[in-house]
C-alpha cells in the first residue's frame, strides 16, 4: 500500500524590528482563508488570461502583490502534485512486465534454398 506524502509546510515569517529600516513599510495585515483560496483557484483554473487581478484583489480585500503571490503558490502546489503523479506513473510502468512475443523457434523459420 502506497502512502501519500504531504508536502512540507512552508511559512513566511515577518519579524518586526525596533529600529529604522531605511523606509521599509510593514506589509498590511491580510485576512486570508480557505474560502478565498478556493475562489482564487476557481478564477485561475478557468484559464482566462483576461482575469482582472485588480478586481479580484478588491473583491478578496487583499493587495494585488499578495494575490499574485498566492496565485504563484497555488500554481506551484498544483504543479508539484502533477509531478508526483507523473513520478508515480513512471515508477509503476517500470515495474510492469511488458509482454514481449516469444521469438520463433529455429524449426519454424522458413529456410530459403541455397
Amino acid at each position: 500500500t502506497a502512502t501519500r506524502q504531504l508536502p512540507e509546510p512552508q511559512y513566511t515569517v515577518f519579524i518586526r524590528l525596533p529600529f529604522s529600516r531605511n523606509g521599509f513599510v510593514d506589509p498590511p495585515r491580510v485576512d486570508w482563508d480557505a474560502s478565498k483560496e478556493r475562489y482564487l483557484w476557481k478564477m485561475l483554473s478557468r484559464g482566462n488570461r483576461n482575469t482582472d487581478l485588480d478586481c479580484n484583489a478588491v473583491h478578496l480585500q487583499v493587495s494585488r502583490a499578495f494575490l499574485l503571490q498566492q496565485a504563484a503558490w497555488l500554481y506551484e502546489r498544483e504543479l508539484s502534485q502533477i509531478q508526483a503523479q507523473m513520478r508515480k506513473v513512471g515508477a509503476a510502468s517500470l515495474n510492469t512486465n511488458l509482454s514481449v512475443p516469444p521469438a520463433p523457434a529455429a524449426s519454424s523459420i522458413p529456410q530459403s534454398p541455397a
